[in-house]
């Protein structure tokens, strides 16, 4: 079974902004909510923390409460936003929309200096594939979007403070 958890908010996503592959400090109270769900991540039985490296202290905070293994993998890097890193939301959700109406003619356009919808979705396979050959129960620790790419579920059902379950068999 893999448990989903969204990673501790930054500064940047308070002020509604889109994170690009750099790394962001978590906000200390975002931590301090984060650590209110090691109860229930234990009474689940988690045995491993998987995080992407880029959201690394989410994942090793988790680890060290619960007293489990943490790895960093590539593959769960969140979508590449190249130069739009910092960002108004809104003002890149405009540019995300006209990607997505060129991107169903050809998906190996990217955003200037990120990444294009097909080596997000080829990160995503590789990352689906791995957890599921996961033995046991793997806490799974990514951005919004990644969590929707790798369940197909829709983003906006996803909230901070959560635990999704995903059973892979």
């Amino acid at each position: 079974m893999i448990l989903f958890v969204l990673p501790a908010r930054t500064h940047l996503e308070d002020q509604d902004r889109v994170l690009g592959w750099r790394q962001v400090t978590a906000d200390r109270q975002s931590l301090r909510d984060l650590k209110q769900l090691v109860p229930r991540l234990r009474e689940l039985g988690a045995e491993k923390v998987v995080v992407s490296d880029l959201d690394g202290q989410s994942g090793w905070l988790l680890g060290r409460r619960l007293n489990v293994p943490v790895e960093e993998w590539h593959s769960l890097r969140r979508f590449n936003v190249g130069k739009h890193h910092g960002e108004a939301s809104a003002q890149f959700g405009k540019l995300f929309a006209q990607l997505e109406s060129k991107w169903t003619s050809n998906p190996d356009i990217p955003v200037k200096g990120g990444d294009s919808l097909k080596s997000f979705t080829k990160r995503i396979a590789a990352s689906n594939s791995k957890l599921k050959a996961q033995p046991g129960t793997t806490i799974c620790v990514a951005d919004r979007r990644t969590i929707a790419a790798l369940v197909n579920v829709p983003e906006a059902q996803l909230e901070h403070g959560r635990v999704y379950q995903w059973r892979t068999n």
